[in-house]
């Protein structure tokens, strides 16, 4: 009987011993399906093929099976059926922003394929998606920061530097991926983008109920973030629920006020498009509140060529025409990317700042301020140039702050005049014949090659190791500055490095653009 014991337990201790070898060396695979911690391939070659690498975050699949066909294959053959359908519009300028639907791809799909076939031949490296949160009643902005998105064509990088430059807490843009977990209004378009832009990296935000200071911050923040390498994809559907005639009544109306480029004209006609009018309608738009970000942000950055791509609803697609849903797409077009400025109100007010807080930091005196134009609420760059006849006397500034732009340049402006280590400090006596001028900043943006820079236009910021420096656009401009010159000349005299330290592979180089104004220009 011992001799039996002993013989069962060698056998058990084999056995664990084996299992764990197992659990200790067996190799990880990419990708693999289960929570959302799981591993996968960290080599390079994975990433490129749009594999995650290993301890990120994935975003799995959440209604494959539901709105889609599971089998990669049989949902392949169907996008491709949908896109070899469909046709370019010919168009003067980049898509800029560009409106799909969400439902299930048996019903929307021909839509969305339509508005995504405008992509094909394109070069988009970021892609802003936002849509509704379905299921989580949030009123802040959920944006899903970090790792990838899982897609059956391949998975999506996130943008974490750009999702950083989105998120603001002060103004409830959160990084939050709970509301993500379970819903359809950004999975859906996104299978379509892994088919034509899989090189871009996205930016996934949901809106529930936020308020209008919420949407007043992240269109014009989005709008700053806008260049011609980056696309904005809002995800909604139209009508809820009315019959196939009223949808098509009602739809019309929404789709021409989306048209107009206006918020004022969206807002009235959803506010006309009543269950009075059209029996059994729950609402005109399910993402109405990202429609109300895209028009306000076409308004700050000017598109007006905007297209109805395609219109269906449900019912033209199963002829149940009792209760039916509509889809449509729309894209806005245009030729350039303008930088973001402010109006000369705002201007006007924010000279106005820097000469008071100048006058009561000299005169030790505290300065309560409110701003009076909202733009000066929103986290802006900025730098303060104090010259005195013709003369530099001071220049400083902060390029992406935390803070609101009415406290940004008057923190600068004090630094300007009292912390800018090439010039004596400005004294009181001075302040009379202090001319002050503000440039205003777009957010960084990352190059690949200092050859890409546009002398004139874009200022560049250079970092290398623990040193930085930057010169503005228009010191090329004042100075004659050929592009290796004003890049050589931030190297040695602004970081104290080798002329050529821009060329240094570890050297990064972002570029900006400003709005350059002056007391004299718009307070005499």
């Amino acid at each position: 009987m011992k001799k039996q014991y002993l013989v069962i337990s060698i056998a058990i201790s084999l056995t664990l011993a084996v299992i764990v070898a197992i659990v200790v060396f067996a190799p990880k695979y990419d990708a693999p399906s289960g929570d959302n911690n799981s591993l996968s391939s960290s080599s390079g070659e994975a990433v490129k093929a749009g594999v995650a690498p290993a301890m990120t975050k994935i975003r799995r699949p959440a209604v494959a099976g539901d709105f889609y066909p599971k089998e990669p294959a049989m949902l392949n053959k169907q996008l491709e059926d949908y896109l070899s359908e469909a046709q370019k519009i010919p168009a003067e300028g980049k898509l800029r922003i560009l409106i799909v639907p969400h439902a299930g791809t048996i019903y929307s799909g021909a839509t969305t394929a339509r508005g995504f076939k405008q992509l094909e031949g394109e070069d988009y490296q970021r892609v802003i998606i936002m849509g509704v949160s379905h299921k989580s009643p949030i009123a802040h902005a959920a944006v899903y920061s970090q790792g990838w998105w899982e897609t059956p064509f391949g998975n999506l990088e996130i943008d974490e530097e750009l999702a950083k430059k989105i998120i603001s807490d002060e103004h409830e843009v959160r990084a939050d991926d709970i509301p993500h977990q379970d819903e359809h209004s950004l999975e859906l378009p996104l299978l379509f983008l892994a088919k034509v832009q899989k090189q871009a990296k996205i930016v996934p935000i949901l809106l529930g109920r936020p308020n209008d200071q919420l949407i007043e911050y992240l269109s014009f923040r989005l709008a700053g973030l806008m260049d011609e390498e980056t696309l904005l994809i809002i995800s909604t559907d139209l009508s809820h629920y009315p019959n196939w005639q009223d949808a098509n009544y009602a739809d019309s109306n929404t789709i021409k006020a989306i048209l107009t480029g206006r918020v004022e004209a969206l807002d009235n006609m959803v506010a006309y498009n009543t269950p009075d009018k059209y029996p059994g309608l729950s609402t005109s738009a399910c993402g109405y509140r990202a429609l109300r970000v895209a028009l306000k942000l076409s308004q700050w950055l000017g598109f007006t060529d905007i297209r109805e791509i395609d219109y269906t609803n449900s019912g033209d697609i199963t002829g149940e025409k009792g209760r039916v849903v509509g889809y449509a797409a729309i894209g806005f077009w245009s030729r350039e990317i303008v930088p973001l400025k402010l109006d000369d109100e705002t201007k006007k007010e924010a000279l106005k700042l820097v000469r008071d807080t100048l006058n009561s930091h000299y005169g030790k005196t505290e300065l309560s301020y409110t701003p009076l134009n909202p733009s000066l609420s929103f986290p802006i760059g900025a730098f303060v140039t104090l010259t005195k006849e013709g003369a530099l006397r001071g220049c400083i500034g902060n390029f992406e702050p935390e803070d609101p732009l009415y406290k940004v340049i008057q923190s600068v402006a004090v630094a300007a005049a009292t912390k800018d280590a090439r010039f004596t400090p400005v004294t009181q006596e001075e302040l009379k014949n202090i001319e002050i001028e503000i440039s205003t900043m777009s957010p960084q943006r990352l190059i690949r090659n200092w050859q890409d820079v546009e002398i004139g236009k874009q200022g560049v910021h250079i970092i290398l190791g623990n040193k930085s420096g930057t010169l503005l656009p228009q010191i090329a401009t004042d100075n004659n500055y050929d592009l290796v010159t004003f890049l050589e000349t931030i190297c040695w005299q602004k970081m104290g490095l080798d002329k050529q330290c821009y060329k240094d592979p570890a050297a990064k180089l972002y570029v900006y653009e400003t709005d350059i104004f002056s007391e004299s220009e718009l307070l005499e």
